[in-house]
Formats: structure tokens, sequence, C-alpha cells
């Protein structure tokens, strides 16, 4: 997440990629890595990142623990989409043995309808751990035209 020569500027600059600026004062991006690199979170396996409205939607469920001690959860699944916030289920995490990930449920819900391309939020909500945050893109569904529509000026 964070390079050596990336992650300090050793002087003044207009812009630059580090983590803090001169002389050492965190920037947005390095609160943002740290909960990235958070050692226990709600995480989701997703099989792609765009999709069309009225289609199935699918992501496997993960707790993941980096940590030396064993630890569980509560995670809240959420889907955010056209202002609308949508509880999917709510999982009780068994217990995770140091440094173990584990596999919970599969989310799989059909996306509904949206008039024009949006994106929409998986988000994953922890009792204990923060939160965990996915945005996907959705289409809407074409339109098909019946073959007789351009012989019957429709």
């Amino acid at each position: 997440m964070a390079i050596n020569w990336c992650y300090n500027e050793p002087w003044k600059t207009a812009a630059n990629n580090t983590l803090l600026n001169y002389p050492a004062s965190p920037k947005k991006a390095y609160y943002s890595v740290g909960d990235s690199l958070r050692p226990v979170l709600p995480s989701a396996r997703l099989n792609k990142f765009a999709y069309t409205s009225g289609e199935e939607f699918h992501a496997e469920l993960w707790l993941l623990n980096d940590t030396p001690t064993a630890v569980s959860d509560c995670i809240h699944a959420y889907l955010e989409i056209n202002g609308e916030s949508i509880h999917i289920l709510d999982w009780k995490t068994p217990l995770s043995e140091a440094n173990r990930n584990i596999k919970g449920h599969m989310l799989q819900f059909t996306l509904p309808d949206v008039e024009e391309s949006t994106f929409f939020t998986l988000r994953l909500v922890s009792d204990t751990y923060g939160e965990s945050c996915y945005t996907l893109y959705c289409n809407p569904r074409k339109k098909v035209r019946h073959p007789l529509a351009a012989i019957l000026n429709m």
C-alpha cells in the first residue's frame, strides 16, 4: 500500500503521491491506507464490478483476521442504490483463530431496476472493526424492440 519512496516527502512540494507531507504531517491518504491495512476487517469476494439491473448479484463474505489472537464479530451487509439503503443480512461470525480468515455467507440477490447508469455500494458494517465499502456499477436493462417495430413505424 505504501512503498518506502512514496511514504514521506523529504522537502516541500506542490504535488506528489506521498502519504506524509513535509515535515511529517499526515495527508488524507495516510488514514485511508491505515484503514485498509487494519488487522481485522469484514471483506467480500466479488466476481465482477459492473452489473445490469435485474441481474443476480453474488458476493462471498469473509472475516479477515491478521492478529495473533482469536476474534469474532457480527457483520451487517447493506446495498445502497438510488439513495436507498437496503439491509441484506447480519452474519454472526464464528471464532476466527489467530491469523486465520473465515468464509461466511454468500450474498445473492437481484439488483433493482435503474433508469440510467449508476453506481451502487455494498457496505459491510462490523460491530467491532469498522466497515468496508465496495462501489460497483449498474447499467439499466436494454429495451428490446419488437422486430416489426420498424415496419409498423413504432
